[in-house]
């Protein structure tokens, strides 16, 4: 169980998914995880606040990020609500979903400077989330000015002063599933994570995870104390504001590849 939880009271009192999601509250909570309404968990590690899901429409394209066949790529930048320590390997350049149907989910980011793979005090250490989207009515948008960046289940890969560590989370079923260690790969500038495609099922009202959707978001911490003005650990986000589409074998050129192209 995660140490870190969320609950997630719905305004609306709609449980359909509609051109405008309901707007969500947010009340965080430390050693134990509550059932949001209808039965789920809306929760993931180190969840820091929640604005009004679909308030604003987010494009799938982006300046300065580039998606080909899973792979985004974009030029390093802090999130401008960063309140953590500007280190390099915090700053993600690109990052990759690769499914191979039935075997494995294969997740990785490539930072801005080498990943500290043995942090010596708390302020060194790092965490690499990856939000993944498939469809689900229930997918949260949490970050503010990153509507863009929505998701129904994270992978946590946690680099910490006792070693490293990696989970998954489905924020559908409230499921939560430790994933080997052997699986996380850190060399140099580059961190990479494969797990069970089983452990992420196609939601109701969702997708496959051959559909789904990814974002990146390295932290500082996952610490979920209130800061002042929007203040966050969350560093940076690729792609900066929307989800990028994974890769798997048998997918077309069209189905892979997205150019961000204009402000989202």
């Amino acid at each position: 169980m995660s140490r870190f939880s969320v609950l997630f009271r719905l305004v609306s009192r709609s449980r359909r998914r509609k051109s405008s999601r309901p707007s969500v509250a947010v009340e965080t909570l430390e050693g134990r995880q509550l059932p949001s309404t209808g039965g789920g968990m809306f929760s993931y590690p180190g969840m820091v606040m929640v604005g009004p899901a679909g308030s604003r429409v987010a494009s799938s394209k982006d300046p300065g990020n580039e998606d080909h066949g899973g792979n985004v790529r974009k030029s390093p930048q802090f999130y401008e609500f960063y309140t953590g320590p500007k280190k390099a390997d915090l700053n993600v350049v690109s990052a990759s979903a690769k499914l191979n149907a039935g075997k494995s989910l294969t997740l990785s980011g490539m930072m801005q400077g080498k990943i500290d793979r043995h942090p010596s005090t708390a302020g060194d250490q790092s965490f690499y989330v990856f939000g993944i989207d498939r469809g689900s009515p229930r997918s949260v948008t949490p970050f503010f000015q990153r509507p863009g960046v929505e998701f129904d289940a994270v992978v946590v890969v946690s680099v910490k002063t006792t070693g490293v560590s990696a989970s998954v989370s489905d924020l559908v079923t409230g499921t939560t599933s430790p994933i080997d260690a052997r699986s996380v790969r850190i060399s140099g500038k580059m961190v990479s994570v494969s797990l069970n495609p089983a452990l992420l099922p196609a939601p109701q009202g969702g997708v496959p995870l051959s559909q789904a959707k990814f974002n990146l978001w390295p932290r500082s911490s996952l610490d979920n104390t209130p800061q002042p003005d929007h203040g966050s650990f969350v560093a940076s986000f690729i792609p900066e504001n929307a989800t990028a589409p994974s890769a798997s074998p048998g997918k077309n050129a069209a189905d892979r590849t997205v150019h961000f192209e204009g402000k989202a």
